[in-house]
């Protein structure tokens, strides 16, 4: 418990052909959010991708942010009416009611990393910033909200 938040390791939320996740649960005044890191290589197969929709269909119910590299640099996420609404990808995101936050270039002129979300507004300031030092991909800063009393508390009529 830190700051009254437990932070819980989801066991449950696997699968055995995407190994690369991990998956928490905060717990805030009785308020649960749901934390995943994901990473899905670029050379990824069609069942490692299979299984990745496989997890976000267990957690889209949930109240979630997932965060990660997803590396499908066919999706151009920087507009709407540019992103390939029948690609598998973005098809299990919108049947999942997932948002995809990211709409600048995280490694090059892509968008290769992403933050998922079920409800937009527990994500706040999302900026991308500096390359990490060990990588070429760019790093990404948000705000997370994990409780509506302290949303509440903090907002100045």
């Amino acid at each position: 418990v830190k700051n009254n938040i437990n932070i819980i390791e989801r066991d449950d939320i696997n699968a055995e052909l995407f190994p690369e996740s991990l998956w928490f649960e905060l717990v805030f005044k009785g308020e649960k959010t749901l934390l995943g890191v994901c990473y899905r290589p670029p050379d990824s197969i069609a069942v490692n991708n299979e299984a990745l929709y496989s997890l976000l269909n267990k957690v889209g119910r949930e109240t979630v942010v997932i965060m990660g590299g997803f590396n499908f640099p066919e999706l151009i996420w920087d507009s709407i009416s540019n992103i390939l609404h029948e690609h598998p990808f973005v098809t299990c995101l919108n049947d999942n009611f997932l948002e995809q936050l990211v709409n600048m270039p995280t490694r090059d002129n892509n968008i290769l990393d992403l933050v998922l979300c079920s409800e937009s507004s527990i994500v706040q300031n999302l900026t991308v910033g500096e390359p990490f030092a060990t990588s070429d991909h760019q790093i990404i800063r948000f705000d997370l909200i994990v409780s509506k009393e302290l949303a509440t508390e903090n907002t100045v009529a």
